[in-house]
């Protein structure tokens, strides 16, 4: 449980948290990592140092492997002094006026408040875009003897949040209703249809932080269905779970029906985005020419 102290002070911090403009790349970038109190300062700065350290090692391996498109961009005091500095130079005649200084372009803010307090460090870390909107949170606590942990934790977390780019396959059901399907990106919208004797239902999902909103449409067996809900997402490193909670019904000559419940899948980690490669048509023979008879 948080200490009460310590859980007022970060989210009286954390409400005033502010974010930039938004640009189209998935720039990542650790912002700030505040401390809730005078006696957190020192394992504020370390935390933010630390969880931006992990993030770069956790999303160089991903990008290695080709499964994550993120990029962490460091905005730290140093590079932005060092900027300013070479800026000057090429002002003062001292550099080459056509150096060419990039622009340090971040779409997605990390910020935090971090508390020393009864024995703890407490942390609530936000995830935001360009414009403010909440893309991912993760918030908890460890023994204050733990603060290289609890930034593992926090880097793991996040990465995991950021880094969805991956195709995973879905599979699972509920009472007669299959669904086994490869999805390209979670973080865009997508579909789950139906398979077997199912096949004709179409869930439509819509990405909104860790999970969404859904409608259900289609029909199966010559019945229509309708329905929708909310979603969930969790990842871990092997893969992970979606469930999907809501309503649907279905539309008979004699009436319509109803049920509502949460439909659970199971998330592995696949090659494909969702269709499979056609196997190619093996190239019809050329008939053997015919040898003429002697008469």
């Amino acid at each position: 449980m948080y200490p009460v102290s310590i859980r007022a002070a970060i989210l009286a911090v954390a409400l005033s948290l502010g974010a930039m403009p938004a640009v189209g790349e998935q720039r990542i970038a650790v912002r700030e990592v505040l401390p809730a109190n005078p006696a957190s300062e020192l394992v504020a700065k370390q935390i933010q140092h630390l969880v931006g350290s992990e993030l770069v090692m956790l999303v160089e391996k991903a990008q290695a492997e080709g499964s994550c498109e993120a990029v962490i961009v460091d905005i730290g005091s140093t590079i932005t002094e060092a900027r300013a500095t070479e800026k000057k130079l090429m002002d003062e005649g001292y550099a080459p006026k056509n150096l060419v200084i990039e622009e340090l372009r971040v779409g997605t803010f990390i910020d935090g408040v971090v508390g020393i307090g009864d024995g703890d460090v407490t942390w609530i870390m936000q995830v935001t875009d360009g414009d403010g909107k909440l893309i991912a949170d993760d918030k908890g606590f460890l023994g204050e003897d733990k603060v290289a942990e609890a930034a593992e934790a926090i880097a793991r977390s996040l990465f995991d949040k950021l880094c969805k780019k991956k195709a995973y396959r879905a599979k699972g059901g509920y009472n007669d209703l299959t669904i086994d399907h490869t999805v390209c990106d979670l973080t865009k919208p997508f579909e789950l249809p139906g398979t077997g004797a199912s096949a004709g239902i179409l869930f439509s999902l819509a990405p909104q932080g860790d999970g969404g909103s859904f409608t259900v449409g289609g029909m199966a067996a010559g019945v229509p269905w309708s329905g929708a809900g909310n979603y969930t997402v969790s990842l871990d490193s092997g893969g992970g779970a979606m469930a999907l909670t809501g309503a649907w019904k279905i539309t008979t000559p004699v009436g319509a029906f109803g049920d509502s419940g949460t439909i659970k899948l199971t998330l592995t980690k696949a090659e494909g985005c969702g269709t499979e490669e056609k196997k190619a048509a093996p190239a019809a023979k050329t008939p053997p020419e015919q040898k003429k008879r002697k008469g």
